[in-house]
């Protein structure tokens, strides 16, 4: 047996498609479905979320707004149609993890609340888990 530092792509695939393929068996073959919302002016983009829907949860990986937009409401309208989007999926909630101190508070406006918290995960930076449940 070797052990092999800085694997090709290629083997690092076939170790993510090994635990993929474990989860999806473990998960009963449910399959998570990607969902993207952009929200876009004068053809520019100016935010957008993106996320996946698994096992009646709608997982938030990444909302953005650019930030000459920010603080104007694109980030709660957008995250408004993400809600309609999971609720009308049979979603029972929406995940999102966080670094940043500002998104936290935005979501806890939201009426998000937080269920786990990691201190220092990124230096001085703390990780959290929020959910919204509906």
């Amino acid at each position: 047996m070797k052990f092999i530092e800085n694997a090709t792509k290629e083997d690092v695939q076939t170790v993510i498609n090994g635990v993929n393929e474990y989860g999806l068996a473990e998960a009963k073959g449910e399959e998570p479905i990607n969902k993207s919302v952009v929200c876009k002016l004068d053809n520019e983009v100016i935010g957008g979320g993106v996320g996946h829907i698994h096992s009646n949860m709608f997982y938030l990986n990444y909302l953005w707004v650019k930030e000459d937009y920010r603080n104007k409401n694109y980030g709660k309208n957008l995250h408004s149609k993400i809600e309609t989007i999971a609720r009308e999926n049979g979603c029972r909630g929406i995940m999102v993890n966080t670094l940043n101190e500002k998104a936290m508070k935005f979501y806890i406006e939201l009426d998000y609340k937080t269920i786990a918290s990691i201190p220092y995960y990124l230096g001085d930076f703390n990780l959290y888990y929020l959910r919204l449940a509906f």
